[in-house]
């Protein structure tokens, strides 16, 4: 991953990965900094929240959902969240399934407790072709 164009390394946990959507071709980005006080357990506690609610929502999740820790040149930033989707319709869905549910609701609010994020939206690209062939 490219950082302000320098190399960033860091663990990659996933949250979510749906397997039946082939066709992921937005991306939905979090650059995010904790919160004071918050912990690594805290952090782990939210993902496993993202991944139950969002295991809940079925076509109307993401796509793909991962967490990034960056280990070096992070630029100052925590953590990385990406999710994706099919397109930028599917990403509007999900967004209003979140905020219009009481389990979404309760997500937010979570979120919102332990990290402070800044949002961007991009179209993906395959680069590298199916390597199993």
């Amino acid at each position: 991953m490219s950082v302000n164009g320098k190399m960033t390394i860091g663990m990659v946990s996933p949250i979510l990965r749906r397997t039946e959507h082939r066709e992921n071709n937005v991306v939905a980005s979090y650059a995010c900094n904790l919160k004071h006080g918050v912990s690594t357990s805290d952090v782990k506690d939210l993902t496993d929240h993202a991944t139950q609610v969002f295991e809940t929502m079925g076509d109307n999740a993401p796509g793909r959902a991962y967490m990034i820790d960056p280990v070096t040149g992070s630029g100052g930033t925590d953590l990385y969240l990406f999710e994706t989707y099919k397109n930028v319709s599917a990403w509007t869905n999900f967004v209003g399934n979140i905020v219009g549910s009481p389990d979404g609701q309760m997500l937010v609010r979570h979120l919102d407790k332990v990290v402070d994020c800044e949002m961007s939206l991009w179209n993906s690209q395959m680069v590298v072709g199916n390597t199993s062939e």
